[in-house]
């Protein structure tokens, strides 16, 4: 199952292509986002098929706080990451998604990897709470 085309969105909507195009649609990111969830093989059949990817939030703390939950955690990834990638904002972006996504599974990843997995090494050792 696929989306319907978007100029045959905007003719039955009455809408001017230009106008509507450049103004409300952004392709880039939309089209970024959907190859994503399909990646991630959620069902597209699903209602989690629209659920965001995880991420870290600190709406219930303080600006001074959610600054300093965020700078620790940005510290944490970046020491992982290799030195020749810290600079680049787009892959500290995707190591950040995937740490959040592995932090977001916790539980489900504590009770069925296998303690010889690499992985399981890795969770167990380099837990954020433990920083």
């Amino acid at each position: 199952m696929s989306s319907p085309p978007i100029a045959s969105i905007c003719l039955h909507a009455n809408w001017a292509m230009p106008g509507v195009t450049n103004r409300y649609i952004k392709h880039k990111n939309a089209g970024d986002q959907f190859v994503e969830k399909c990646v991630s093989g959620r069902s597209r059949l699903s209602k989690e098929f629209a659920a965001s990817q995880a991420y870290f939030d600190f709406i219930v703390l303080t600006r001074p706080e959610k600054e300093r939950n965020e700078k620790v955690i940005d510290s944490w990834i970046q020491s992982r990451m290799p030195e020749a990638a810290r600079s680049n904002e787009k892959v500290f972006a995707l190591f950040k998604m995937c740490v959040a996504s592995l932090a977001y599974h916790r539980q489900f990843l504590d009770e069925n990897l296998h303690s010889r997995k690499c992985l399981f090494s890795f969770w167990n050792k380099s837990r954020l709470s433990s920083t």
